[in-house]
Order: C-alpha cells, then structure tokens, then sequence
C-alpha cells in the first residue's frame, strides 16, 4: 500500500471536487476563466450560471412531443420487456428520440439571439437575498417584512445585465 503525502492527499481532493463541479455543469469561476482556464465564450460553451437562454420554451416545444410519444413509451416497454430478455430493440427508440432532441438544442442555440451573458452575481448580494428569505421564513412576527428590506438591499447589489448576446 502506498502511503500520500499531505501535499498529495490535497492535490487529489482538490482533483476530484473539480471534475466533480465540471460535471454537474457547476464549474467554479475566477473572473472571465472557467476551472480549467478556458475562456467562457458565446459558441455554445457558456457556462448555465452566466447565460441565460431566451429560446429555450422553443427548443421544448419541438422536443417534448418527443419524450411523450417516442421516448417515454419506448423506456416503459423496455422495462415490460427486460425480464424477458428483450429490452434491446425497445431502448434503441428511446435512443434515437434523444439524439433529435439534443439536435433540436443544437439548432436553437443555434438561432441569433438564443443566448444572453448575463454579468456575475457577487456573493454579497447572493448572501444578502438568501438571509432576506430565510428572515422572512423564520419569523413570524411584524418584524418578518424586515427580510424584504435585507433582500431588496441584496437584490440592489445585483449588476444591471448589460444586454450582450451571443
């Protein structure tokens, strides 16, 4: 058994927890760099808590007839049919209805104006509307409208989006 140093032990840890954030979408950000250094930018690789996409109700009104006719029925029938052995040919529908849907999200993100940077929230004004909520929840009283204050303050903090898209 090989024994780490302290030194390494950190260098794993902190190996982990970023590929682990890269995977959830969750990328920890300094300034305009990703985790892994790349530049943020508008082809597609924006980051889910910077952009914000204003074609999205498009992109599900082409796709959820999918899920409801082909995707869902066919999952359903692969579980009726798997004690048998005979799951295969039911699971390639499902398959197939997932690679139109990721295409119908390729061709809106793919229209103009389909994604918008939106600027950073600081963590500040992050804090500040969370213990507004949680101010308003926990007190019972008159003093709860106080929250609204703490919340309104956090939400003031918050940075104009500058209309910049994609």
């Amino acid at each position: 058994m090989v024994r780490l140093t302290r030194k390494a032990k950190l260098e794993r840890c902190k190996r982990f927890l970023a590929t682990s954030a890269q995977g959830l979408g969750l990328a920890l950000r300094r300034g305009p760099h990703n985790a892994s250094g790349q530049r943020r930018d508008c082809a597609g690789r924006a980051l889910p808590f910077s952009s914000h996409d204003a074609l999205r109700a498009y992109a599900n009104l082409i796709a959820e007839p999918l899920v409801s006719s082909l995707i869902m029925p066919m999952a359903l029938l692969s579980l009726i049919a798997m004690p048998f052995g005979l799951e295969a040919w039911p699971l390639k529908a499902p398959g197939f209805g997932i690679g139109l849907m990721v295409g119908v999200a390729k061709w809106v993100a793919g229209w103009p104006g389909a994604v918008s940077v939106l600027p950073q929230i600081s963590g500040t004004a992050l804090v500040l509307m969370v213990l507004g909520g949680l101010w308003l929840c926990l007190w019972q009283t008159s003093a709860r409208a106080f929250g609204l204050v703490i919340a309104a303050v956090g939400l003031a903090l918050v940075p104009m989006a500058s209309g910049l898209t994609c």
